[in-house]
This record gives C-alpha cells, structure tokens and sequence, in this order.
C-alpha cells in the first residue's frame, strides 16, 4: 500500500507543478495581450470621450476603460443619429 500511495504524492505534486506552470503562463499572455492592445490603442491616438485639456496635453485613450467609454460614445451615437437614417432597400 505504501507504494501507490508514494507514486500518488508523487503525481500530486506533478500535478501542482504543471498547474502553477500554465497559470504563470496564462498571466504572461494577459500581460502580453494588455500590453499590445495598450500599444494599439497609442497607434491610432484615439480621442474620443477625452476632455480638451486630456487633448491638448497629448493624452490618448490607452486604457480599457477608456476605450469602453469611447466604444459607449459611439454606440450612443449610432443608435440615436442612425435611427433617423432611412435604411437602403434591398435591390
């Protein structure tokens, strides 16, 4: 009995091992992912939902919380100005 039970500790700890591997992975691909999106976000200079002093300071929206406001603007803005827009009939 002392056997299985040795060789069960033994892919316990293995298990653990591989566990705390892929979580270390998973945070380096958040980190990876939060740092291109945050690197995209600078390409495009996005202003939107920006104050004018955020503006002419040279700040951009590069957070995700910026970007959901930004992304908020524009959907407000699409469904209110775009409902008054006759859609194309179909040919």
């Amino acid at each position: 009995m002392s056997g299985k039970s040795r060789y069960l500790a033994i892919l316990v700890v293995f298990l653990g091992i591989v566990s705390l591997a892929v979580g270390i992975a998973f945070v380096a691909q958040g980190q990876a992912k939060a740092n291109y999106m945050k690197n995209a976000m600078r390409e495009e200079q996005i202003t939107l939902g920006l104050s004018e002093s955020e503006i002419a300071e040279g700040n951009v929206v590069d957070s995700s919380g910026e970007a959901l406001k930004a992304a908020d603007t524009v959907r407000e803005h699409r469904h209110t100005e775009g409902a008054s827009i006759r859609p194309i009939p179909p040919i």
